[in-house]
């Protein structure tokens, strides 16, 4: 099928509900590193010991509000294979700037 390929490359099937608009809620979502390996660190003595990497995409998650205004991550936890996250994706609103540019990333709301 020609449907198959993108740019020459396999397309993945989305694993996304059709049924759902994916605006404003809460998720949990689960990030697992390809093949499971090991990148974001250790557990050492039931402790969890962050990697560079570990310690790179916690700071990523803390700033994510800075760069995204609509979404907010209260709770998270990094293991070694993986990231559990608690999303919460709230309305757009007006006046928010992206941290690393000086453009809204939102759109304005059109009054009713």
């Amino acid at each position: 099928m020609s449907d198959e390929k993108f740019h020459g490359r396999y397309r993945i099937a989305s694993t996304r509900a059709e049924w759902h608009d994916y605006g404003e809620g809460v998720y949990f979502v689960t990030i697992c590193t390809q093949g499971r390996e090991h990148y974001f660190g250790k557990i050492d003595n039931g402790l969890m010991c962050l990697t560079e990497i570990g310690r790179y995409a916690e700071k990523c998650i803390h700033n994510t509000t800075k760069h995204n205004c609509y979404a907010e991550i209260p709770l998270f936890v990094v293991m070694p294979d993986h990231v559990h996250l608690i999303v919460i994706i709230r309305e757009f609103v007006a006046n928010c700037r992206d941290g690393a540019c000086t453009v809204s990333t939102c759109p304005l709301k059109v009054p009713s």
